[in-house]
């Protein structure tokens, strides 16, 4: 029998099997949705040039797709294109999977996971990029960017493997939980191209963690997250250092006001540093919502006197469905310890935004 004719038949019938399967896909239940937004900031005393001229930013482009293959399977991804995506320049943006995995439903208590997801750790992470949700411009700096603020990463945005997660309703408590496991924090030095963690680990031991909610009622949320990993270090030789981190949360609602504060720990190969904020957000109307943040970063407990505070104060505008601008002013402090040296220990920014969610 002639083997192209065989390959081609062999093709011709997985081609065909798959238009069957496709077709048993209610393409009626397949959402696509996705937000794109717009930012402008401007520093008076800011540490780069750039930050002080005053800037427009096409910060996220995002597709967000959910695919349900029956009534327990699904697949679901979500596709931005950061910085305006201009491949074609240097630092032009990029192109990022934020999250890909098969979701398979056990029941409500029950489900899992398979794929890359944003590390399920705090209030924030899970939406990181997502503008529309969050009330600010910015998410806190102080956990979910410490190395913006002097510090090390608290844990990884993402993590490939397993989550196992599920909703637990005792009678009028509800607990919500995420179980993960996944590769460790992959090296990134620049003498040598860093290891996709998507694709391969730099440490023998995998990462794992944790996030827990509990709700006792419809006004009041606690939350406990948890990681525990390798980092891997160095260039030519890889050495992996141990970390962890730890957090909690509270939220409460009344009619008119959200209370939000959060306080995290990380602890890499000894090195401590420390993130905590409080946000109070008043709802003066369906359209306008004020807000203020403050928060606080200790990056490195082994050098005193070094530490950055931010104070926020802004508003939050939703003049018709699905668009929202945002305008916010912020007064940073750094101590005279702060690390890397910077230009001036205090300076204030301008921070406006506008997002569409769709």
């Amino acid at each position: 029998m002639n083997p192209f004719k065989t390959i081609l038949s062999l093709t011709a019938a997985v081609f065909l099997c798959s238009l069957q399967n496709a077709a048993a896909i209610d393409l009626s239940k397949v959402t696509l949705n996705g937000y794109i937004d717009l930012e402008y900031t401007v520093a008076d005393y800011g540490d780069t040039p750039n930050q002080n001229n005053g800037a427009f930013h096409q910060h996220h482009l995002s597709f967000l797709l959910d695919i349900p293959v029956n009534e327990q399977v699904s697949a679901y991804t979500h596709i931005e294109f950061d910085h305006g995506a201009n491949t074609s320049v240097k630092n032009g943006g990029d192109i990022i999977v934020e999250n890909a995995f098969i979701r398979y439903l056990v029941c409500d208590e029950v489900q899992l996971r398979f794929g890359k997801a944003l590390t399920p750790f705090g209030y924030y992470n899970e939406i990181h990029d997502s503008t529309p949700a969050f009330i600010s411009v910015f998410i806190p700096r102080t956990i979910y960017r410490v190395d913006e603020r002097g510090g090390k990463p608290m844990f990884p945005k993402w993590n490939t493997g397993i989550n196992v997660l599920g909703t637990v309703a005792m009678k009028a408590t509800e607990l919500d939980y995420v179980l993960y496991v996944g590769n460790g924090e992959n090296a990134t030095g620049t003498g040598s191209p860093a290891t996709n963690e998507a694709e391969a680990d730099d440490n023998k031991n995998k990462a794992y963690g944790a996030r827990v909610n509990l709700q006792p009622n419809d006004h009041t949320q606690f939350g406990l997250s948890y990681f525990n990993g390798e980092k891997a270090t160095g260039t030519l030789t890889i050495v992996n250092v141990p970390h962890s981190t730890m957090g909690v949360l509270f939220t409460t609602n009344t009619s008119s006001f959200n209370l939000l504060a959060e306080y995290a720990q990380s602890d890499v190969n000894g090195i401590k540093d420390v993130g905590a904020y409080g946000q109070v957000t008043y709802f003066l109307s369906k359209k306008f919502t004020p807000y203020y943040r403050y928060e606080y970063t200790d990056p490195n407990d082994h050098i005193s006197t070094d530490t950055w505070t931010e104070q926020i104060i802004g508003l939050n505008i939703k003049p018709v469905n699905n668009l929202i601008f945002k305008i916010e002013a912020s007064n940073n402090h750094r101590e005279r310890n702060y690390t890397p040296a910077v230009p001036h220990a205090d300076f204030n920014e301008l921070r406006m935004a506008v997002a569409l969610y769709f």
